[in-house]
């Protein structure tokens, strides 16, 4: 009785919107149902066997019901999907042959037999409609396409959305009036277009859409909305619309984007305006920090604003943090400049040797070579700068290698390196 319940209940509202997928739940449903009684019954001849028997019934019966409830729901909504897709087709089609039929005179139609083209001058029998083109199709068939109502869009545009296939759903939603245009249907226009990495034009839906919610519900919308600015390289905007985004939710990507790009601002802006940029990236990443305490990214951008503002402890302090949950390289690189401009020489040469171990790298390389030029071990420094200069002619590797020779009291050959540097810094290739 439960199982007939539990399949006349997807049934019922089925049937108001896909007959067939009613069937298939009414008759899914009887089917059970006599299976049921039908192997519940048999076990009543073997009475010494019947308890055992029953309680395998309801096994099997629990796993078919577990199998068949989600099968069936997916049957019936994609029956429901097809059916409306396919109604609205349908009018689209009826429409066009019925304007076809109505409108051209028959000598017309004969004389445009098997031709391919678009007519502006054509003597219709009838009135023209407000809007759409004449055209005549590869058969020889003529028709016109006609604007169909705007919601027939919308839902055919919706469907293919639904499925994944942008370029059908964008064609769709692309055919709507502009002041027929939606909350739903911007949003997705501007989505379609972001990722199809047409900025310029998915910023213009969604401030259209923004104009429609601005309410506290609107935070994904104002992150968009910066994305876009983002990528069209207006940080200001973007940095604008990431606040917004904060004041209305409590997420973490906003506030790393605001440290990320004030920074980027403080290091393009003249002096007198940086501060404020740099202080800004500190004020909105430590918030973040605050929010999110096991974040590791927002931690390393922090780390990035400390050195900035040679604030070594809080960076070392933060570099810690993320080391303790996560051995993290990039975090580990920093912490060698942090460790090298604090003067510890010796836990920055542990550390770029354990770096390079699991990969090679230049730049660390070089790290690890003005490390033993600091502490005195020249030819350390020496063999670290030559492995550099191996592979290629590095300008920083110069330079330190002449500041070597330099200190061992060779200047001829640290002035030699030093004209190859300038020759190399001004034809790099």
């Amino acid at each position: 009785v439960p199982m007939m319940l539990l399949f006349y209940k997807i049934g019922i509202p089925a049937y108001l919107g896909a007959p067939t997928a009613s069937i298939i739940g009414f008759s899914t449903s009887i089917l059970i149902g006599c299976l049921a009684v039908t192997i519940y019954v048999i076990p009543t001849f073997f009475q010494e066997s019947a308890r055992i028997a029953n309680l395998i019934v309801w096994i099997v019966l629990a796993i078919i019901a577990v199998i068949a409830v989600p099968i069936v729901l997916d049957v019936i909504e994609d029956t429901r999907n097809k059916a409306n897709i396919e109604t609205v087709h349908g009018l689209i089609e009826a429409g066009r042959h019925y304007y076809a039929e109505s409108m051209f005179s028959d000598e017309k139609k004969q004389q445009m037999n098997g031709k391919t083209d678009i007519y502006s001058n054509i003597v219709v029998s009838g009135s023209k409609p407000e809007v759409g083109n004449l055209y005549v199709d590869k058969d020889g068939q003529v028709a016109v396409l006609v604007k169909i109502k705007d919601k027939c869009y919308k839902l055919v545009g919706s469907y293919y959305y639904d499925k994944k296939e942008s370029s059908k759903a964008y064609q769709y939603y692309k055919n709507i009036k502009d002041d027929a245009l939606e909350y739903i249907v911007l949003f997705r226009l501007g989505n379609i277009s972001f990722f199809a990495s047409n900025y310029e034009e998915a910023l213009g839906y969604y401030l259209k859409a923004y104009e429609f919610n601005k309410s506290s519900k609107a935070h994904f919308l104002t992150y968009k909305i910066g994305l876009c600015y983002e990528c069209l390289g207006n940080y200001e905007e973007a940095i604008d619309y990431y606040k917004r985004t904060i004041s209305i939710s409590n997420d973490m990507h906003p506030y790393l984007k605001v440290g990320k790009l004030e920074q980027k601002l403080y290091e393009t802006k003249k002096v007198e305006e940086s501060t404020k940029h740099i202080d800004n990236a500190k004020r909105y990443l430590q918030k973040g920090a605050e929010l999110y305490p096991d974040d590791v990214f927002i931690k390393y951008e922090l780390i990035k604003v400390y050195m900035s503002l040679s604030d070594l402890t809080s960076a070392l302090r933060c570099a810690n943090e993320i080391l303790e949950k996560t051995k993290d390289r990039f975090t580990m690189i920093q912490l060698t400049r942090i460790y090298f401009l604090q003067g510890k020489y010796d836990l920055n040469i542990d550390i770029c040797k354990e770096l390079l171990d699991e990969q090679e790298d230049n730049l660390i390389r070089i790290t690890l070579g003005r490390s033993y030029f600091e502490k005195g071990m020249y030819r350390e420094a020496l063999i670290e700068l030559d492995r550099v200069l191996k592979e290629k002619d590095d300008y920083y590797a110069m330079i330190e290698k002449a500041k070597v020779y330099l200190h061992l009291g060779n200047k001829e050959k640290a002035r030699e390196i030093l004209t190859q540097s300038m020759q190399r810094k001004q034809n790099p290739h």
